[in-house]
Formats: C-alpha cells, sequence, structure tokens
C-alpha cells in the first residue's frame, strides 16, 4: 500500500466515511478525475491542476457541492503523511480564495451529488422529434361511436456533454392555443424547451389531441369537452417521461410541468389533481389506447409554471370526482399572467394565488402590468419570464446552479 492511499484509507477510517478509490487516468486542464459517489462523503480523484475557483466548477459539474455544510469537524491536517492527497473542504476553500491546489491526487469531501445546471447558456441542444408516447382515440364528433386511433407524440430536447453520471431535472412544456390549435413546434414553446435544455435540463414539448379532433370523453362529463382528452394525454407525457427516465437520465422528484394558456392550464392540473383524474373515468375496456400510456408510473410533477392559465381543468375534476384537489402536498407554482388581459382574465392569477396561500403552498405572482393575453415577448420589471421562472425552479428544487 502506498503512503497516499494509507493516509486516505486512515482518514476514512478516523471519519467513518465510506471511501471511492479510482483508477486515476490522463487528464486535461480543471478536471477531476475518479468516481465520486452518489450520496457524496469522500473520494480520492486526481486534479489536473488549477485553482480552487477551478475545483468548485470541476466539482460542481459532478455534482459534488464543495460549498455544502460538512457532518464532521474540519482542519483535517493536509499533508501529515508524506505524499497524501490535498484535501478540500470547505474550511480549505475559505483559507485559500482563488489560490492554487496543485496538480495530484485529491481527497474531496463531498454534499451529495445534485443535478447541476447553467445561469447561461452552456450546451448545444440535441433535438429528437415525433417521439411516440402513446396512442388515444379521436371521433367524428363529441361523443360518436366511430373512432380512430392516434399516435400522442412529443419532441424531446436534450443537452449535449452534459455529464452523464448526474441524473437531470426535466420539464414538461405544454403549449397552448385555445385547446383547438398550435402544437410542440410552435415557436414559444420550442424556445422554452431549448432555453432549459441549453442549461442543463431534459425537455419535452409535448402535442395533446385538440378540440376539432373530438377525443373520447366519459359520459356525463360537465366540464370543457376538449379538456378532458388533452388533459388524460398530458398525464400520459409525463407517465412516458418517467418511464424513461433511465434512458435520458432523468431525476424524476425533479420534473416541472409548464405552459402557456392553455398549456398552464394543464400544468396546474398535472401539479395539483389525483392520480386517477384524467385517467380512470374511462377505463382500458372502454378505450384500451389507455393500456398504452405506461399506467404503473406517476403523473405527478414537483413544480408548476403558470403562464397565464387557469384552474379550469382543476376544478373540472372536482366537479366531477368530488372532492377538493388542491392540498399541502401539491405543487409549488410560479405565476405570470398580464394584468389586461381580456382571454384569461388576471382575476384567474389571483384565484391560484389564493388557492396555493389557502393550501399553505409556496409560490410567486409576477403580474405583467398593461399586458394582454400571451405576451411572451414581455419582461417584468426588466426582466425576461424565462430567467424568472429559472430563479424560481432552481431554488423550489434545490438544483445546484454554476453562474
Amino acid at each position: 500500500m502506498t503512503a497516499r492511499l494509507g493516509a486516505v484509507l486512515v482518514a476514512a477510517t478516523i471519519l467513518g466515511v465510506a471511501l471511492v478509490v479510482a483508477t486515476p487516468r490522463s487528464a486535461f486542464a480543471g478536471e477531476l478525475i475518479g468516481d465520486i459517489p452518489a450520496d457524496g462523503g469522500l473520494a480520492l480523484v486526481t486534479w489536473s491542476g488549477g485553482t480552487t475557483d477551478d475545483v468548485v466548477q470541476a466539482a460542481a459539474l459532478r455534482g459534488c457541492a464543495l460549498n455544502a455544510t460538512w457532518s464532521f469537524a474540519s482542519g483535517f491536517p493536509v499533508g501529515f503523511i508524506v505524499g497524501a492527497p490535498t484535501f478540500v473542504n470547505r474550511a480549505y476553500l475559505s483559507l485559500h480564495p482563488g489560490g492554487s491546489v496543485q496538480e495530484g491526487p485529491m481527497l474531496l469531501v463531498c454534499h451529495r451529488n445534485q443535478p447541476v445546471v447553467y445561469r447561461d447558456p452552456t450546451f448545444e441542444v440535441r433535438a429528437t422529434e415525433d417521439i411516440v408516447y402513446g396512442k388515444a382515440l379521436v371521433h367524428p364528433d363529441w361523443g360518436a361511436a366511430e373512432s380512430t386511433v392516434v399516435d400522442l407524440t412529443l419532441d424531446l430536447y436534450e443537452p449535449v456533454g452534459q455529464n452523464p453520471g448526474i441524473a437531470r431535472p426535466a420539464i414538461v412544456v405544454i403549449h397552448g392555443g385555445g385547446f383547438s390549435f398550435n402544437s410542440s413546434k410552435t415557436a414559444a414553446f420550442v424556445n422554452t424547451a431549448r432555453y432549459f435544455a441549453s442549461r442543463g435540463w431534459v425537455a419535452v414539448s409535448i402535442n395533446y389531441r385538440l378540440s376539432g379532433q373530438h377525443g373520447t370523453i366519459p359520459e356525463g362529463w360537465n366540464g370543457s369537452n376538449a379538456v378532458y382528452p388533452a388533459a388524460r394525454d398530458a398525464k400520459a407525457a409525463v407517465r412516458w417521461l418517467r418511464d424513461r427516465a433511465e434512458t435520458y437520465n432523468v431525476d424524476t422528484s425533479r420534473i416541472t410541468a409548464t405552459g402557456g394558456s392553455a398549456g398552464a392550464i394543464l400544468a396546474l392540473m398535472l401539479g395539483t389533481v389525483d392520480e386517477s383524474d384524467y385517467r380512470d373515468e374511462i377505463s382500458i375496456e372502454d378505450d384500451w389506447t389507455l393500456g398504452t400510456t405506461r399506467l404503473e408510473q406517476s403523473s405527478s410533477v414537483a413544480t408548476v409554471v403558470d403562464h397565464w392559465g387557469s384552474l379550469s381543468a382543476v376544478r373540472s375534476a372536482e366537479r366531477y370526482n368530488g372532492g377538493s384537489r388542491i392540498d399541502g402536498n401539491d405543487a409549488p407554482v410560479v405565476i405570470l399572467h398580464g394584468t389586461d388581459d381580456a382571454i384569461v382574465p388576471y382575476s384567474a392569477a389571483l384565484d391560484v394565488v389564493a388557492a396555493w396561500s389557502d393550501a399553505g403552498i409556496p409560490y410567486e405572482l409576477h403580474p405583467i402590468e398593461g399586458a394582454p393575453h400571451s405576451p411572451w415577448g414581455s419582461t417584468v420589471n426588466g426582466r425576461d419570464q424565462l430567467d424568472i421562472v429559472f430563479d424560481f425552479v432552481t431554488a423550489d428544487q434545490g438544483l445546484r446552479v454554476i453562474e
């Protein structure tokens, strides 16, 4: 056993922390080479040289939060055995701000791995269009017995070159259009998907059945006919994403739903309703396509973004199935809404605020003063809307942000 490895094992024994020893590989400037345990702790890696700031940035790329609060005392002696690795924790960083950290072995003390996202666009974005996430029925008119099977599709946007070792947050982008027009490829929603994918998210922009397709509705449905199939499809899209979490390296505890207008109505629905809502009202026996939508998965999301939407889909589920759908376990929401909106009145935003406030759910309201419906190009106190969303989602989900 070398003196260097002996020092590491002594440290691990003293601190009672599991140790991962990595085989060094060739490195390039500013890189940490080696394995970092998913739950944090001690990790022996190889550092290619640079400053303490470089170490922080490189560690963050690996999901290692070096500025976390450690559960044991700092001040472990560095180099107490000849050839021992540099020991880097918060105390070291605070004592050597911007200082040089020599090339060679390094013993990191990491908080648990966290998804890492970036304040500025950092990655190229790879788009894969028209992925089928399920099948559904459409009819020549509402309630007609004749039906046709259609594919439900989405477009996937991924950051290229992101560290594959850390599960990534995801965002489901839902287009608006009064449930009657637009698609996953409408510019505002493509822009949203690309905004987040370029910063480290896996983004999906989804299609759902529109009013002109006359999707199947349950007997006695007392809400908008167009809302039911659209909501059923949106839930299926989330289940598909969860089902593909390993394929696309998605952290299923950090899924956001965002939309504008009709899309925001569906996003608010995803953040609140029961699993059975917009699913079990029509059984597999009556609509076999339900079985193509990964029913073993949850359709829940962690965070909701409401661009000028309303609670209409939530209230429809409450009326049809009974009971309240908003409680303290529901997703926090950030609301952006024009105060002069004549299509979905600003009062709809205040309804969301009241409901979330009563249930004790975190929320933020950002009025867009004097703006009409769908003011995608408008700013809020000089800030871009998507930047506001970025701040809310990263704070709500505890994402590590690289500035």
